[in-house]
């Protein structure tokens, strides 16, 4: 059988029983929509997520393949923009970053968004025109672009089993979007004061299954115009220890 009809075969049953994946983990808890219920299905999809960018075999060398996936395959317009509160956060801590003329615009744009207004992502200056303004520590700006935030949750819900940041939505949230949210905490007298309000910014639930779709059937597109069995990237077989486990008795 020709190479490229033989991984065809394979690459539609791998195809296939990841979307099946999807498909149960959508339905998890669909009788109700609780902060216990978002965190499992959270940290499915980015499980999914990250080994369906192993499978893509995307070559790789400054960002992280799940950061590439989202990009590249998963067409997220937005992954590239930088979160505005977060960038003026960092640059509350790291002011030499940029002079001070271009901190202060950030700063202005942040300011103009008003309590109770919807903003999302699209609202988000893209990395490209703020990096024309950073005179140091320019690596750090890739974490606090869409793409990066979400690779930062993904550690926190897949190593910790914690939601960063609140954990809000309704089941008709579909896009990133920001809320802007008090907090309290204990002064020295054990009374509760405000604290400054700040952007909170939500992925929900429902964005996430939509990425991870958009992410699958990119993958497919990819593996077709590549050759590639995608199998050969998952740690399958009997013994637990992947090195000992032949790659090519790997099946889906």
């Amino acid at each position: 059988m020709p190479a490229g009809k033989h991984n065809s075969e394979y690459q539609m049953s791998c195809y296939q029983y990841l979307k099946g994946c999807l498909d149960r983990i959508d339905t998890l808890c669909s009788s109700e929509h609780n902060g216990e219920c978002r965190v499992f299905k959270k940290v499915l999809i980015y499980s999914f997520i990250e080994g369906l960018a192993k499978s893509a075999a995307i070559e790789t060398r400054h960002i992280n393949k799940m950061q590439q996936l989202i990009t590249e395959l998963g067409k997220w317009q937005d992954a590239d923009r930088v979160s505005l509160p977060h960038l003026c956060r960092w640059l509350d801590l790291r002011p030499d970053s940029m002079p001070q003329k271009h901190i202060m615009h950030y700063k202005v744009m942040l300011g103009q968004w008003g309590d109770g207004e919807l903003r999302t992502s699209a609202d988000d200056p893209r990395r490209e025109d703020v990096k024309r303004h950073i005179c140091k520590n320019a690596n750090d700006l890739r974490n606090i672009t869409h793409a990066g935030l979400l690779s930062h949750q993904r550690n926190c819900l897949v190593h910790e089993f914690m939601h960063n940041g609140v954990n809000l939505e309704s089941p008709e949230d579909d896009i990133p979007s920001y809320m802007l949210i008090g907090s309290l905490s204990l002064d020295p007298g054990s009374r509760l004061t405000p604290q400054k309000q700040t952007w909170q910014l939500f992925y929900p639930t429902g964005f996430l299954m939509r990425l991870a779709r958009q992410c699958l059937e990119g993958a497919k597109r990819h593996w077709i115009k590549n050759d590639i069995d995608p199998r050969k990237y998952y740690s399958l077989g009997n013994y637990l220890w992947p090195e000992l486990n032949s790659r090519t008795q790997a099946s889906c």
